[in-house]
């Protein structure tokens, strides 16, 4: 072979190797820049020294404070305001329907679509409530000589059925989605030890139907989904219960504590394990509990929340989605902290700071 054509042709190689290498890289600095195209901005401005809480509110954010609600689309805009004075003030959401109440106070009130349907006052102190999406209210409140009073009101106000709790703590509570079944977690102790009784009740035949009882497991939440199966997070471990209050499955975090976590109406789960590493193992769970995914963060999280089918999780300086397979779809660093989040879908994310509310788009 003749030296110079052999040089001449080793030039050339190299001379397409290095476009090609260029091309690459132009490559993946465009279409880098397309999918970082990421925008962050001020949706809501908070005043100082109001405690806000916020969640998803059929596609917009419900915000409450001392004074009241708002309810504010993804532009900012505010779709309804609800002034109700609360001393401690909670929400729960259910559908259409928003329950405001006083934690420790005495007033709790009923809206659908930002309408007022009631405004109520207890004889006894609150210390819960929940709705469903039916408009039913389960309230739970103190009650002379006995250690709790459930209350389960109808969307028109009026007191429906009353059960009073004198052995045990109750944890948390929920009513079924047709309105007719009571599931609740109550905490009892014997010769020292811890037990979680998970209590099942019909308020039309007003007896209870089943409780399920066992030793060192403390119970956190109870939930119903909307196909009526109940789902109980304790410290250490989690579980799924038929309708009837049959216990079906049950999970254990191990050595593994738990951090935070997410139920979602339709019973899939999402927990916030402690690492080794000062970070944060995400499990995700279906309503049958199997285990459908899992991903380790870099740093400890400091929000989590499910919203179908995508996650959202905060760690100190960055915002991420992931599906529930623990694939992490997207990301996002910033520079402040944030101390909550909520998520409309995979590329819009609500994040709450203590000076206001920010849109990210993803």
């Amino acid at each position: 072979m003749n030296l110079k054509t052999d040089i001449k042709r080793k030039k050339t190689t190299y001379a397409i190797a290095a476009f090609v290498i260029i091309f690459v890289v132009v490559l993946v600095i465009f279409f880098s820049s397309i999918f970082s195209n990421h925008t962050i901005k001020n949706i809501f401005t908070a005043e100082s020294g109001k405690n806000y809480k916020m969640v998803n509110y059929n596609k917009n954010i419900a915000v409450v404070d001392y004074d009241g609600a708002n309810v504010i689309d993804s532009s900012g805009e505010i779709k309804y305001k609800i002034e109700y004075h609360m001393g401690t003030p909670r929400m729960d959401i259910s559908d259409k329907y928003m329950l405001l109440y006083d934690k420790g106070g005495r007033s709790y009130s009923l809206y659908k679509n930002g309408e007022e349907i009631y405004k109520n006052t207890s004889d006894m102190t609150i210390n819960f409530a929940k709705t469903n999406k039916n408009g039913y209210v389960i309230l739970t409140t103190d009650e002379t000589g006995y250690n709790s009073r459930v209350s389960v009101i109808s969307p028109a106000g009026k007191t429906e059925y009353i059960w009073k709790i004198g052995d045990g703590y109750l944890v948390d509570i929920d009513i079924s989605p047709n309105n007719k079944n009571i599931a609740a977690a109550i905490i009892t102790t014997d010769s020292g030890l811890i037990n979680e009784n998970i209590v099942f009740v019909n308020t039309d035949k007003e007896i209870e139907t089943n409780r399920v009882s066992s030793e060192g497991s403390m119970p956190i939440s109870i939930d119903y989904s909307d196909s009526g199966m109940v789902t109980v997070v304790s410290d250490n471990r989690l579980c799924g219960y038929s309708s009837a209050g049959e216990l079906k499955w049950t999970v254990s975090y191990e050595s593994k504590l738990l951090n935070m976590f997410d139920v979602d109406k339709s019973g899939n789960v999402v927990l916030a394990l402690s690492g080794i590493k000062n970070n944060t193992i995400i499990e995700t769970y279906t309503k049958n509990g199997r285990k459908s995914g899992e991903y380790t963060t870099d740093s400890a999280i400091t929000s989590i929340n499910v919203n179908g089918k995508y996650i959202i999780f905060t760690e100190k300086n960055k915002a991420s989605v992931m599906n529930y397979y623990g694939k992490v779809l997207n990301s996002h660093e910033f520079t402040r902290e944030y101390k909550d989040s909520v998520i409309l879908d995979k590329n819009e994310i609500v994040l709450l700071r203590n000076d206001g509310i920010d849109l990210l788009k993803m």
